[in-house]
């Protein structure tokens, strides 16, 4: 038996149109990049080069020379406070290895322990620097910060004789 109509019901149609929702909010303020922290040499020599105000430094980027030697960015939380060599133990030695692998260079275990691989992968490292290829890093000329930093300032400028706890830039 056919089903009963009760009423009649009303359909229509309508033009669907792919749009963009926007919402603006207007606010003050200043951006920045935070206060500006000092960043002291520990190499004595003639300053040579110094990254420019504003540049954007990251793992490996160089800081600034002395005696055309480079300064590097490595990210940690420890501040280097030795020259690392085979033979050293410590969360140091750690960080620098860390910072080698996320850098490319391989062939060692990343532990608490400077090896002769440790020290081969550094003289890789120092290589593709055009730098002298000892397998230590000697202090001074790795910095360890927590992340990237950007230049706020230039303290020193380059012929600048220079000395340990000489600031150079601010970052």
């Amino acid at each position: 038996q056919a089903p009963q109509r009760t009423a009649t019901q009303s359909t229509s149609t309508t033009r669907v149109v792919r749009t963009n929702l926007v919402e603006s909010v207007m606010v003050n303020g200043t951006l920045g990049y935070g206060v500006p922290q000092p960043l002291d040499n520990r190499v004595t020599g003639t300053l040579t080069s110094v990254a420019a105000p504003g540049a954007a430094i990251g793992r490996g980027g160089q800081l600034y020379t002395v005696d055309t030697r480079p300064v590097l960015l490595l990210l940690g939380q420890l501040p280097a406070y030795r020259q690392m060599q085979p033979g050293l133990i410590g969360s140091d030695v750690r960080q620098l290895e860390e910072n080698l692998r996320a850098l490319g260079y391989t062939g060692f275990t990343v532990d608490n322990e400077y090896t002769d691989a440790t020290a081969a992968a550094v003289r890789r490292w120092q290589d593709a620097l055009d730098g002298e290829q000892t397998g230590t890093v000697a202090l001074g000329h790795v910095v360890f910060l927590p992340g990237d930093i950007r230049v706020a300032s230039v303290t020193a400028r380059p012929g600048q004789a220079i000395s340990q706890a000489t600031a150079v830039l601010s970052y």
